[in-house]
């Protein structure tokens, strides 16, 4: 794999933005590739895409174009600079679930965003959920997208967890049962 860009400072693109986490930020991040995007849930989406676009004309980048795509449930926020014929960066902004295959209750994903923790990245802090529902959103993921396995190995490492996850799961979507049945349970202490 290539250098990482990062020819955009991701932290301070998030700076001074409320009621919002970062969900299934990977191994890296802040740091990414060409291509690579950034999922956010936030509760609103109109302010949220205002104030980051805001952001990222105070941070000094070269020449860029944003392309902006509003759909349903979610809004793409493309940066592509002018030297270069790849895409930069996408910000993949929710204000619900996106998910198709069950429902989820949107008292829950507002509880994921009320919920915050923090992490600081060069003085900044940007806002993520706690580890328990950053296992839930990845769970979630699985189900709505199967080939997206990294999600589900993600979780299914953490058998301490699992417990947990599967009340959160069965209270607050109508995610079958047999999904949850997959996660390996640990094995008996000796």
């Amino acid at each position: 794999m290539p250098e990482y860009s990062n020819i955009i400072d991701v932290p301070a693109a998030f700076a001074n933005i409320k009621d919002y986490v970062v969900i299934k930020k990977s191994a890296h991040f802040p740091n990414y590739h060409d291509f690579d995007d950034i999922d956010i849930f936030c509760k609103d989406r109109d302010l949220f895409v205002q104030q980051l676009e805001e952001n990222l004309s105070n941070l000094g980048l070269p020449a860029y174009r944003l392309n902006t795509t509003v759909k349903q449930n979610n809004t793409h926020i493309d940066v592509w600079f002018e030297f270069s014929s790849n895409l930069n960066l996408r910000f993949d902004i929710y204000d619900r679930f996106p998910y198709s295959k069950f429902l989820t209750s949107a008292a829950y994903y507002d509880d994921i965003i009320n919920n915050f923790v923090e992490e600081e990245y060069s003085g900044i802090l940007v806002r993520i959920p706690p580890p328990l529902d950053d296992m839930v959103i990845r769970f979630f993921e699985w189900i709505e997208h199967p080939n997206k396995k990294k999600h589900f190995d993600f979780v299914n490492t953490q058998h301490e967890r699992h417990a947990e996850l599967e009340e959160i799961v069965l209270e607050y979507s109508t995610v079958p049962y047999h999904y949850v049945a997959q996660l390996e349970t640990p094995s008996a202490p000796e």
